[in-house]
């Protein structure tokens, strides 16, 4: 038995076993061929899929399978080598590349980008996605190529790249959320840390707060509107999302993280301090709160490459505005309004612009 056990594993090892020889009574099993990368089965399934396989070799009532066995009888491995050498056609992936496109598309992808990448692509162009980057990724990729102006390639190259960059911003409005969620986890997580009751916080002359985030709204949005030409901007759904995402939400996250989160912090690490105990504490502490902020707009949009100019003081300036409703309350709620006051403008009067929304 234990000899029996000792055969079965080294054979699926692929190695002989260590046990009795055999003798004439027992099975020779067939050695199964090999593919350029491995046995020949494997390679096929990695090209036809599991199914294709098993009801090839097994003589299932497969479609595709029984077509490949009337154009070569014969049953068993020898047909998957054969279909391996190319004397049996397999259907390529549909698509404008020629097989040696398709491979040379491939091979490039592989080369350069890795699975979350090549995931993010396969949305982008609408292949399954898998995160590995086959002949059907390929020819998604090269009929995405002609509708972005691009040659047909196949290969997500850097003009390719741009594209699907392009083509992200534009459809996954999934990211302002990925965002904001990320933002809201921060500002949680650093109340439960410190201790900060966060229905305490909100409730902290909340009325007071919603209103004066409503007034600095308009202000923001009216700057929005000054500071640059108009443009047109899409219809239906599309702008309603787009005002939901790009507006809202992503206002919302913007005022949360460099508005009232430095100013909270600051008037947090400092409640028991020194200073807060002097006369005219409470202005000293938002005074420090104030820069605390006014730093963390600077460093976020240093972030953007074109922004690491003159134009940097925009944002910043901006800033005095849109914090005046947090630092006023201390209330988490007033700057995230103001901002989405701001962003909700800008998506209305200029729908393409560089300054107030992303991307940069």
């Amino acid at each position: 038995m234990a000899g029996g056990t000792e055969r079965a594993r080294s054979e699926r090892r692929g190695r002989p076993a260590a046990g009795p020889p055999r003798t004439s009574a027992d099975p020779v099993r067939p050695t199964e061929p090999t593919g350029p990368t491995g046995p020949v089965t494997t390679t096929l399934q990695r090209r036809a899929g599991n199914r294709a396989v098993a009801s090839l070799m097994g003589g299932g009532s497969d479609p595709a399978a029984a077509r490949l066995r009337t154009q070569a009888p014969a049953a068993g491995p020898d047909v998957a080598s054969r279909l391996l050498a190319g004397v049996i056609p397999v259907q390529r992936a549909p698509g404008p590349l020629t097989p040696a496109q398709e491979k040379a598309a491939v091979v490039f992808a592989r080369g350069h980008y890795d699975l979350n990448s090549i995931r993010v692509i396969q949305v982008i162009v609408g292949t399954k996605v898998d995160g590995n980057f086959g002949p059907v990724s390929a020819q998604a990729v090269a009929t995405f190529q002609p509708g972005a102006g691009l040659g047909v390639t196949g290969q997500v190259d850097q003009p390719t790249l741009d594209a699907v960059v392009a083509r992200c911003v534009t459809n996954g409005q999934q990211d302002y959320g990925i965002y904001a969620a990320a933002v809201a986890g921060l500002f949680v997580a650093w109340a439960r840390d410190t201790r900060q009751p966060l229905r305490e916080m909100l409730a902290r002359r909340w009325r007071l707060a919603v209103g004066l985030g409503v007034v600095f709204a308009a202000i923001s949005a009216f700057v929005a509107t000054r500071a640059e030409d108009g443009s047109g901007h899409p219809d239906g759904i599309e702008f309603v999302a787009a005002l939901c995402w790009r507006g809202i939400v992503y206002g919302a996250a913007d005022g949360l993280l460099l508005s009232a989160f430095p100013i909270l912090l600051v008037f947090a690490a400092l409640r028991d301090s020194r200073l807060r105990q002097r006369a005219g504490g409470f202005v000293a502490v938002g005074a420090v709160a104030m820069a605390a902020s006014l730093a963390m707009t600077a460093v976020y949009h240093a972030g953007y490459d074109d922004f690491r100019s003159d134009k940097l003081r925009k944002p910043v300036t901006g800033d005095l505005i849109w914090s005046v409703p947090t630092l006023a309350t201390l209330n988490p709620l007033g700057a995230p309004i103001a901002h989405v006051g701001l962003h909700v403008g800008a998506v209305a009067h200029n729908y393409d612009t560089d300054l107030f929304l992303p991307p940069h």
